[in-house]
C-alpha cells in the first residue's frame, strides 16, 4: 500500500473491478506484511472495494475461485498503480481477460501456475501499459485456443520479451496494436496461424527492436495494415509473399521504419484506397513498386515524404481516383518522370514537392483544374525548372508560396506567366508566391494583366530585364606554369563572389581527357 493511487481509494482501501460466477458473492482474505490480516465478501460485480487495510504495507489478497474476471483499470476509480504481482492464478475459470491489468504500470507476474483461459475469447488490452511486466515465465504455454481478440494485448508493455511462439492463434481475428510500443519484444512468432486475422493495424508500431521472420504469415483475410510497422526501427524481413488482396488501408504502414528495404513489388494492392504516409521517412526503402495497381487509391498524401532513398519508376501508376497528393514527395530525393499521371480528380497538392531538391520533371500536361490547394507546392524545390503555363487553374485555387525559392529560371517563370495570362479562363483574385523568381521584359505585359485585370497579388518576384539563357563563365588554366600561391601542382586557388552568396557549381576538363 506504499504505492500511490490514482483512484478514489484511501491509503487503507483498495478498489478494483471483478466479475463472479453467476454474479454471486465471492469471499476474500488478506494478509499484510506487518502481520495483520482480514477477510470479507465481495458482493458487487464491477466495483469491488476493500477497506480497513493497514497503510503503507504490502497486502497479499486472495480471492476465491468463483471470480471470473478482474478489471483493474475498468474505470478511473480503480487502484492501477498498487498492483505489483500475481503470485497464483488458482483454479478460477476466467471468462475474459479484456482490460484485466491495463495501466498497471508496476505489475510483474511471478506465478508458476497458469490461468484457465479455456473460456476466454478476448485478451484485448490485457497487459496494456504494464510497463514493468517481464513475466510470467510460462506465458508461452498458455492456452489461447479460443481467443479471438488480441488487440493491444502487449501495447506499451515496455519490458516484455517472453517467448510466445507456441501460442495457438488459429481463431484470432483482431491483432491491431498488439505490440504497439512493446519496445523490448523480439521473439520468433513466425509460425503463428494468422489465417483468420482481419485487422493488423499498428500491430508492431513503435516496436523498436522487433525483427523476426514473419514472411510466412497467412494474411489473406487482412483488410487493415495501417501503421503496421510505423516506427518499427529494426524491422527488415522479407514479407514479399504476403497475400494482400483484401487490404484496403496501407496508410502509415512503414512510416519511420528506417531499416526496411524489402522487395514488395509483387503485393496485390487492387483493393487499397489509402496509401497516405506509407513510406514517409522510410529512409532505406527503394524498391521497384511501379507495377502496383493503384486504381482504387484516393489518398497518396505524404506517401514518400522524406523517403530519401526512394527513386523508382512509378510513371505508369493509375492515379485517376486520387484526390489528395498533399506533401507526397516533400523533402524526398525522387526524380523520375510522372508526367503520365491522371490528376483530374486531385484537389490537394499542397507542398507536394516542398523541399524536394532533386525533382525536375515535365508535369506541364497535368490536369490541375480540380486542385484548390497548390500552396507551397514547389517551395525550395531548387532543381525544379519547368514551364507550367499550360496549367488550367481552379477558380478557388490557393497558390500561397507556390514557387517560393524554387529552381524555376527567368525563362520558364516568364513562360508560365505568359501562359496563364493568355488563358481567357484564368481565375481572378489569386495570390501567387514567387519569392526570388525573375521574369523578363517579355513577361511584363502578362504579369501586369494578371495583377490588374485579373486582380492577382504576386509576391517576391522581380523584373530581370532580358531573360538571357544561363551561360557559364569559361576560363583556361595552364597547370604546367609555376604558381605564386599556396596551391599544389594539382590544385587551383582564386576568389569569387556569387549571387546572394549562394553556392555555385563548376565543371572542368583537362587536355589529357580527364
Amino acid at each position: 500500500m506504499s504505492k500511490s493511487s490514482e483512484s478514489q481509494s484511501t491509503p487503507t482501501s483498495l478498489r478494483f473491478g471483478i466479475t463472479t460466477w453467476q454474479n454471486r458473492p465471492v469471499s476474500y482474505t488478506w494478509t499484510a506484511s506487518g502481520g495483520n490480516s482480514g477477510s470479507g465478501t465481495l458482493t458487487t460485480n464491477n466495483s469491488a472495494l476493500i477497506t480497513g487495510l493497514p497503510a503503507g504495507e504490502i497486502i497479499t489478497l486472495s480471492i476465491a475461485p468463483e471470480i471470473e474476471a478482474i478489471t483493474i483499470a475498468a474505470n478511473s476509480g480503480n487502484d492501477k498503480r498498487r498492483l505489483v504481482d500475481v503470485t497464483q492464478w488458482g483454479t478460477a475459470t476466467w471468462s475474459t481477460m479484456e482490460n484485466a491489468f491495463s495501466d498497471c504500470v508496476n505489475l510483474n507476474i511471478t506465478a508458476t501456475d497458469m490461468p484457465d483461459l479455456s473460456a476466454v475469447s478476448s485478451m484485448r488490452n490485457m497487459f496494456r501499459n504494464c510497463q514493468s511486466l517481464t513475466g510470467p515465465a510460462n506465458i508461452g504455454s498458455w492456452n489461447t485456443a479460443n481467443v479471438t481478440n488480441m488487440e493491444g494485448l502487449f501495447s506499451i508493455a515496455l519490458a516484455f520479451n517472453q517467448d510466445i511462439s507456441s501460442w495457438n492463434t488459429a481463431n484470432v481475428t483482431d491483432m491491431r496494436g498488439m505490440f504497439v510500443a512493446a519496445r523490448s519484444f523480439n521473439q520468433n512468432i513466425g509460425n503463428w496461424n494468422t489465417t483468420n486475422v482481419t485487422n493488423m493495424q499498428g500491430m508492431f508500431q513503435d516496436a523498436r527492436t522487433f525483427n523476426q521472420n514473419i514472411g510466412n504469415w497467412n494474411t489473406q483475410n487482412v483488410t487493415n495494415m495501417q501503421g503496421m510497422f510505423a516506427y518499427a526501427l529494426a524491422f527488415n524481413k522479407d514479407i514479399s509473399n504476403w497475400r494482400t488482396s483484401n487490404v484496403t488501408n496501407m496508410s502509415y504502414m512503414f512510416r519511420d521504419a528506417k531499416a526496411f528495404n524489402q522487395n514488395i513489388s509483387s503485393w496485390n494492392t487492387n483493393a487499397v484506397t489509402d496509401m497516405s504516409w506509407m513510406f514517409c521517412n522510410s529512409i532505406a526503402f527503394n524498391q521497384p513498386i511501379g507495377n502496383w495497381n493503384t486504381a482504387a487509391v484516393t489518398n497518396m498524401s505524404a506517401m514518400f515524404a522524406s523517403a530519401t532513398s526512394f527513386n523508382q519508376d512509378i510513371n505508369n501508376w493509375n492515379t485517376a481516383a486520387v484526390t489528395n497528393m498533399n506533401g507526397m514527395f516533400d523533402s524526398g530525393t525522387f526524380n523520375k518522370p510522372i508526367g503520365n499521371w491522371n490528376t483530374a480528380a486531385v484537389t490537394d497538392m499542397h507542398g507536394m514537392f516542398n523541399l524536394a531538391r532533386s525533382f525536375n520533371q515535365d508535369i506541364s500536361g497535368w490536369d490541375v483544374s480540380s486542385v484548390i490547394r497548390l500552396g507551397y507546392m514547389f517551395t525550395q524545390a531548387s532543381a525544379f525548372n519547368q514551364n507550367l503555363g499550360s496549367w488550367q487553374l481552379n477558380p478557388n485555387v490557393d497558390m500561397t508560396s507556390m514557387l517560393d525559392n524554387s529552381g524555376m529560371d527567368c525563362q520558364n517563370y516568364a513562360f508560365t506567366l505568359q501562359g496563364w495570362a493568355n488563358n481567357t479562363n484564368i481565375p481572378s483574385g489569386r495570390n501567387l508566391g514567387a519569392r526570388d523568381r525573375q521574369y523578363g521584359t517579355n513577361a511584363v505585359a502578362a504579369r501586369t494583366l494578371l495583377t490588374t485585370a485579373k486582380g492577382w497579388t504576386i509576391t517576391g518576384d522581380s523584373n530581370r530585364g532580358t531573360c538571357i539563357p544561363p551561360l557559364p563563365f569559361i576560363t583556361v588554366w595552364d597547370m604546367s606554369k609555376s604558381s605564386e600561391s599556396q596551391s599544389t601542382p594539382t590544385s587551383l586557388r582564386f576568389g569569387i563572389t556569387t549571387w546572394q552568396n549562394r553556392p555555385v557549381s563548376y565543371t572542368w576538363t583537362a587536355s589529357g581527357g580527364n
